[in-house]
């Protein structure tokens, strides 16, 4: 739709912008404490797309969500990190 591909246009802007990049930074700067006290065993994430919040946590085991049509369920898989080799049902 219009809005979709206005929004995303938006959200690339803003990824280029030093306010982009002092968020992002923050962000990453919380989190870490949080899960250091929290301490998780696998991690769900995703695989950010172009103008999206990156957490990259190299030392936190993670997994990529993994969906399925029919029947209609979200898993999720061990991640090492490297770019992902498959897509999932829902693309």
């Amino acid at each position: 739709s219009d809005l979709r591909r206005q929004l995303l246009a938006a959200r690339r802007a803003f990824a280029a912008t030093p306010e982009f990049a002092a968020a992002d930074q923050a962000l990453q700067q919380a989190l870490q404490p949080l899960l250091a006290q929290l301490e998780p065993e696998l991690l769900g994430v995703y695989w950010p797309l172009a103008g999206e919040f990156d957490p990259g946590l190299p030392t936190v085991p993670r997994a990529l969500p993994f969906a399925r049509r029919s029947p209609a369920e979200m898993v999720f898989r061990r991640w090492d990190g490297a770019a992902p080799t498959a897509q999932d049902e829902c693309g």
